[in-house]
């Protein structure tokens, strides 16, 4: 677990205080040999539902390890907290963020479609968090490249009780080649 110490050492790393020779320097543990501490933070974070570890953990290493190494290792990660009950909104739309665009994480964005953080009556708090992260697994649909599949999925927000997702569906099948509102 990172110590609230750490946690200040790493919060003055992430805002530019000081610098990564400095930050290597007073870290309480040697992490040029521990490669992996805070990716196995990260996992221990998780298995105890610590959502504040999990914060800290993915905004370091996103700081600290290259694209090859986060692919490597937190992509999976991310797919995983998405099937997590105890994941907040925040932290969902902070692993959207953080997927790859592309056809491998369709199912995803899908999975992220059917999530709802809120109680269903509480639709000011589901309009102003949850939609605007449905609206970008939307985008990224699109983006991966319409089809049959894509298409059908956009056609079911038409009938959203949520207009934002109404207009985007409609504004995202207009733009496409297989518009079936012409």
């Amino acid at each position: 677990m990172i110590t609230a110490e750490e946690q200040q050492l790493i919060y003055k790393l992430l805002t530019n205080k000081i610098d990564l020779d400095k930050f290597y320097s007073e870290y309480s543990i040697d992490l040029r040999q521990s490669i992996d501490y805070f990716y196995l933070n990260l996992l221990d974070s998780i298995a105890r539902e610590n959502v504040e570890q999990v914060e800290v953990s993915l905004d370091i290493i996103e700081y600290l390890y290259d694209e090859e190494y986060i692919n490597k290792n937190i992509d999976k990660v991310y797919k995983q907290l998405i099937d997590k009950i105890w994941v907040p909104y925040y932290l969902l739309e902070r692993i959207l963020d953080s997927l790859e665009v592309c056809k491998g994480n369709i199912k995803y964005y899908l999975k992220i479609l059917h999530i709802n953080k809120f109680q269903e009556q509480d639709t000011e708090n589901i309009e102003t968090f949850m939609v605007p992260i449905w609206k970008k697994c939307l985008w990224n649909l699109y983006k991966v490249g319409i089809n049959n599949e894509i298409l059908g999925i956009l056609k079911q927000y038409f009938d959203s009780p949520y207009e934002e997702l109404n207009n985007t569906a409609k504004t995202l099948i207009q733009k496409t080649e297989f518009n079936p509102l012409q």
